[in-house]
């Protein structure tokens, strides 16, 4: 059985205040799913693993928390404010797909089947950009706060649910 409960919490960033479902507790039995997902009830749970303040767009596990390892980034090693390393951090998943899944795999390929993936439930293309981390196109796009990590993660259930039920046809 999951439960939740609603939690007010503090934005560690802008300090103001929001109400949140959060998860008391979850069934995670069962194995996980071929693409790692966990198993069944704990899956449904992720839409609440997250939280964003309602004011100024901060994601984290707990909003009232400051990012874990202290950096503004989630792959400091890779990407600062100067710069991005995407190339580095490509090879250094590579290596690791390499030692998972063998060596037909890069994650090059997989940037092109997630793209599909949201594609083939219609999902609109600034959102797929967006959760792709490709460049935003037109002087629209900067406007705004973009989408809210709700809205992204509506269309990545979208995809996996769509996924899901091809692979039962086979």
């Amino acid at each position: 059985m999951t439960t939740y409960h609603e939690d007010k919490q503090k934005c560690a960033v802008c300090r103001k205040k929001s109400i949140f479902m959060v998860l008391t507790s979850t069934n995670s039995f069962g194995p996980l799913d071929l693409d790692l997902r966990p198993a069944g009830q704990e899956r449904h749970t992720i839409s609440v693993r997250l939280q964003e303040c309602e004011y100024c767009g901060y994601v984290n596990t707990s909003v009232a928390k400051l990012k874990a390892n202290g950096h503004q980034f989630a792959f400091p090693k890779y990407c600062s404010e100067l710069k991005c390393n995407s190339n580095s951090a490509s090879a250094a998943l590579n290596k690791w797909l390499k030692l998972k899944i063998g060596e037909e795999f890069v994650i090059h390929s997989f940037r092109h089947s997630f793209r599909d993936g949201l594609r083939s439930v219609n999902c609109p293309v600034e959102i797929i950009d967006s959760l792709g981390g490709w460049s935003l196109k037109g002087i629209g796009a900067n406007y705004g706060s973009g989408y809210s990590v709700a809205a992204k993660f509506k269309w990545m259930e979208k995809m996996t649910k769509s996924r899901l039920l091809k692979n039962q046809d086979i």
